[in-house]
Parts: structure tokens; C-alpha cells; sequence
């Protein structure tokens, strides 16, 4: 293997199991806290709201941690191993406090390798992009490698996926189209990195594929926790069992932390960065007619964004008679990574598309509205296969809405400040915006939500829960559409760049 390859390979699988560890338990861990530790709305709502509290604090622990003491790739080993621990403490607790307590231990670890791993990558990438940028016997290798492996990739999906059909063994719940599904994924990666390694360096493109293999491990983790819980005997609802996902999430742990220590070194940068830095953005408060208004319906935005999250998972489970889709559990993590493949398919294909067509305000305002049109479809809540269908406007959403959101506040601040209204932004949405949204969803679902004398949940009203995101997150694209200031075009000059979490 070349150094090149060994290089792209390493960074991939560490970027795959960062994301893997994340949503092996997101999609479905409200219900499995709710059904086993009787935690309420609010309860759910904090259990979820610790890591982006977590995000917020991260810069002034990890961050600083990195850049004064400690390779990167060190802390990462730490972290991720940490992380391993405490999730499969999660997975044992029997009490709400217990699983609280091993929850900010790894949100606290956890939160600074969002960012880290990004770091590892982008230094790694465009150390090697120095090295040599002449290579074309090399490329040309790759497009060899390329091509043959797209031809047996092709093949393989379409033999795999005939032979399914033959054998009628063709199933979306079934073990044998899950195993397909998740091989085809990861040879999926390589397609990716091979195609990059065919043609001319390019460091962000190169960070893309790397981020993508993040994506995708959200997508595998689902599938092998799907395929963990169909192997399992089913857990009656009010009784204890070890919670699954958390151990699947401990599992891609312990490989994260494996593959942390034999990445090539990441030195401490030795300059010290300032956990303030966003205070250098507010200037922009007073320089850019209408960005107090972006930033307020950003803000608010990203609030509703919760609602998928956190409570997605029990609308789906619940009965139909009580306004769910009467999903099985085992199939929740699957259906929601729908919106992941979607996703995938807006970054590489469409949003590029619409910023060239439609410009900066169409997309954001058409990606906005993917969410409403989501959570209107959820508050009808049939048939079915449209509720599932829909969760493909929830990866829409968050492309053409973060993506055209990052490009926006990177085209009006000044070039020496456009890492600092980056952290401001991130802040704003992704830390306090989701944690009020935890907060505000959590509520929400108490609310909506009738008991039996026994102090037993008699029935949730789901409707009613959906059409509030739904008009909010309407009523921000009608603001945006309204308030929303085109911005110049301008060459990409930046040297920081962020990636944003599902």
C-alpha cells in the first residue's frame, strides 16, 4: 500500500468511526431511556442537550489542550478510549442520574474530536499536497485502480443486489439486504478515494471524501445496530435490558481508539488559541445590514432542528392507534439514516447545483422549507412509506441550509476574522440553538402528552408536536426569504475550514 493510500485510508476509517460512535445512538436512544428509565420529554430532552452544551465548553478544553500539550492524535486516542468506557457504563445503568452522570463524561471527551479529527485531516491532507503535485505516474495508476474498481463496484451491486431477488430474500427489514446494503456502503468509500487520488491534489476536495466516510459510518452503525437488535430477543417495554446502542457505540469506540494511535503524528501547534475568538465576529453585528437577523433566524432554525432528533424515534414507534407508525424498534436507526444517504447526495450533487442556478438566499430558503414540508408530513402521519420517504428532506435540509449558511457568513466577514464569525455562527446554531432546542422539544412532548391515573403514558399527541417546528420553521423561511441580503461573490481565500455534524 502506498503512503498515500495508507494515508486517505487511515484518515477515512478515523473519520467513519468518529461518526459511527455518534449515530449508533442518536436515532433511538429516547426511546430506549423512555421505555427503560422511565425518563420523561424533559429528561429526554437533557439527555440529548448534554453534548451541545458539551460543544459549547470543548474550545476551552480540548482545543487548548491540543494546541499547548498534546498531539492530536493523542488526545483523540484518550478521548475515544474514555468514550468507549462510558458509553458501555451508559449501557449498564439502571437509574436516570446514572446515565446522566456517564453522559457528560463522554460528551465532555467526546465533543472536542469533532473538531480535532477535522484538524488531523486538513493538516495530514495538505502536508501531502506539498509534498508532490507531479506524481502523474501515480495518478495515473489511481485512474486505472479507478476505473477497474468502479466497473467491479457496479457489478457487484447489481449482482448482489439480483441475487437477492432470486432467492427472495430481497427486504429492507432483512438481515441479508441489511449486510448488502452495508458492504456496498463501505466499498462505497473507496469509490470515493480512489476517484480523488486520480486527479490533481486539491485539499478540500480530498477533506470531502475524508468527511463523507464520517457520513457513511453514521449509515453502518445503523445497520449493524439494526442487525444487533433483530438477533436479539425484543425488550418489553417498562423492563430493564442493557441498552444496545450504547454498546455498539462502545464498540466503534474501542476501533476509534485503535486507529487514533497508529495515525501519523499531529504536533501541537504551540500558538495558543483563543476560546473567545467568536467576541472578534460581533463586529459584524454593526458592519452587515440584515446579519442579526440572519443569525436570529439561524437561531431559531436550528432549535426545531431537535425535534427530528430527539423525538422522531418514539413517533415512530408508537402505536398507530396513538398516532405513531407502529415502526419496530429494531428498524428505527435504519429508517432515519435515510436522511444520511440524502445527505450524502445534496453535499456531492445538488447543492452545488442550486448555488450556481438559484444563488445563496433560493437555497437556503428552499432548504429551509425542506423541514416544514418534513414535519408537516410527520403530523399527518400517513401513509407510511411517505412519513419514512420524508426523512430524505431532513438531509436536504441540513446540506442546502449549513453549507449555504457557512458560504454566507464566509462571503461578508472580512478575511481576518472569518474564523472567528465561523465560531460564532457554530455557536449560535449548533450550541445554543440545539441545546434550547433539546430543551424546547422536551417540553413540547410532556405537554402533548396524557397519562394514565398510574402515572403510565396513556397517549402523545404527535400532530400537535410537529405542527409547532413546522410553522416555526416556516415562518424562518418566509423571514429569510424576506430579510436575506445577497452577498458578493468572492474567490475562496480562507484557510480554516469547518464541517458540520449531523
Amino acid at each position: 500500500m502506498s503512503d498515500k493510500l495508507r494515508l486517505r485510508f487511515l484518515l477515512s476509517v478515523m473519520m467513519f468511526c468518529l461518526y459511527a460512535v455518534w449515530g449508533a445512538w442518536t436515532p433511538i436512544m429516547a426511546v430506549t431511556i423512555g421505555d427503560r428509565l422511565g425518563a420523561t420529554g424533559v429528561q429526554i430532552g437533557a439527555a440529548y442537550g448534554v453534548l451541545w452544551l458539551a460543544c459549547i465548553i470543548s474550545p476551552f478544553i480540548g482545543g487548548q489542550l491540543v494546541d499547548r500539550l498534546m498531539p492530536s492524535q493523542v488526545y483523540l486516542g484518550i478521548s475515544a478510549a474514555v468514550c468507549a468506557g462510558a458509553a458501555w457504563m451508559m449501557s449498564q445503568q439502571q437509574s436516570y442520574s446514572g446515565f446522566m452522570l456517564w453522559m457528560w463524561v463522554w460528551s465532555l471527551f467526546f465533543a472536542p474530536t469533532l473538531g480535532i479529527t477535522n484538524s488531523i485531516a486538513m493538516f495530514h491532507l495538505g502536508k501531502e499536497s506539498k509534498k508532490s503535485d507531479a506524481d502523474d505516474a501515480e495518478r495515473e495508476r489511481f485512474k486505472g485502480i479507478s476505473k477497474s474498481f468502479n466497473i467491479g463496484w457496479a457489478v457487484v451491486a447489481i449482482g448482489s443486489i439480483a441475487g437477492l431477488l432470486a432467492t427472495g430474500n430481497f427486504s429492507f427489514e432483512g438481515i441479508p439486504t441489511l449486510v448488502t446494503l452495508g458492504i456496498l456502503s463501505i466499498l462505497f468509500i473507496f469509490f470515493l478515494m480512489f476517484q480523488d487520488m486520480s486527479r490533481t491534489a486539491d485539499v478540500e476536495r480530498s477533506f470531502s471524501v475524508v468527511r463523507t466516510a464520517g457520513t457513511i459510518g453514521w449509515i453502518i452503525s445503523a445497520i449493524v445496530l439494526t442487525i444487533w437488535l433483530k438477533s436479539s430477543p425484543p425488550v418489553a417495554k417498562g423492563t430493564w435490558a442493557p441498552f444496545e446502542e450504547m454498546q455498539v457505540t462502545a464498540l466503534f469506540g474501542v476501533i476509534l481508539t485503535v486507529i487514533a494511535f497508529i495515525l501519523p503524528n499531529t504536533p501541537p501547534t504551540k500558538e495558543t488559541k483563543d476560546p473567545w475568538a467568536f467576541k472578534k465576529a460581533f463586529v459584524l453585528f454593526k458592519t452587515v445590514p440584515g446579519f442579526s437577523i440572519f443569525l436570529l433566524i439561524s437561531l431559531i432554525v436550528s432549535t426545531e432542528f431537535q425535534f427530528y432528533y430527539t423525538f422522531s424515534g418514539p413517533f415512530m414507534e408508537d402505536a398507530v392507534a396513538k398516532g405513531g407508525l407502529g415502526i419496530d424498534h429494531s428498524m428505527v436507526s435504519f429508517y432515519k439514516s435515510i436522511a444520511q444517504w440524502a445527505e450524502i447526495l445534496c453535499l456531492g450533487v445538488l447543492t452545488p447545483i442550486s448555488l450556481k442556478k438559484l444563488g445563496l438566499k433560493k437555497t437556503l430558503v428552499i432548504g429551509t422549507l425542506a423541514w416544514p414540508i418534513r414535519y408537516f408530513i410527520y403530523a399527518i402521519g400517513q401513509p407510511t412509506t411517505l412519513v419514512l420517504a420524508s426523512n430524505v428532506l431532513h438531509g436536504v435540509g441540513f446540506a442546502f441550509v449549513f453549507v449555504t449558511s457557512y458560504l454566507f457568513v464566509d462571503r461578508i466577514a472580512p478575511r481576518d476574522i472569518r474564523a472567528s464569525a465561523q465560531s460564532l455562527f457554530m455557536l449560535v446554531t449548533l450550541g445554543i440553538g440545539n441545546y434550547l432546542g433539546t430543551s424546547f422539544s422536551g417540553w413540547l412532548k410532556d405537554h402533548y402528552t396524557t397519562l394514565l391515573r398510574d402515572g403510565t403514558v396513556d397517549k402523545t399527541n404527535w400532530p400537535m408536536i410537529f405542527m409547532i417546528p413546522a410553522a416555526l420553521t416556516t415562518i424562518c423561511a418566509v423571514a429569510f426569504w424576506f430579510t436575506f441580503k445577497e452577498p458578493a461573490a468572492e474567490e475562496p481565500g480562507t484557510e480554516e475550514h469547518s464541517t458540520f455534524a449531523h
